[in-house]
């Protein structure tokens, strides 16, 4: 579930500040498998109302999701909600929105969607 999205010039984090065209979005994600489970590297994208798609901005996202504990990349989950975000990095004029997501256990068999931000 996405609980923030919004476009910003500076990223604020423990480590110092990010500067430039970002997106951040926090999400909850809720692992309901039986089983522990690890999540995979995440795989999703950003798409603007031109078509451009952003992969997230890996140095940002972790700095950003540590300093608001939100920090959920490639940990050990048991049934449970956890916190996530990611920082996508966006041209200048980029604006409209999507996030493509997908499964963070099973990237791979799992069914994309789309939400629009």
């Amino acid at each position: 579930t996405v609980t923030k999205a919004e476009a910003t010039n500076l990223v604020t984090t423990r480590r110092g500040a990010y500067e430039g065209n970002y997106v951040v979005v926090e999400f909850d994600y809720t692992y309901r498998g039986a089983q522990p489970a690890t999540v995979k590297l995440y795989s999703w994208k950003l798409e603007d109302g031109q078509g451009r798609l952003y992969d997230y901005a890996s140095e940002q996202s972790l700095d950003y999701a540590s300093t608001e504990n939100r920090d959920l990349e490639a940990m050990d989950m048991k049934p449970a909600k956890r916190l996530g975000a990611m920082v996508f990095e966006v041209t200048p004029d980029a604006e409209d929105f999507t996030l493509i997501v997908n499964d963070l256990i099973r990237p791979q068999t799992s069914k994309k969607a789309e939400v629009y931000l």
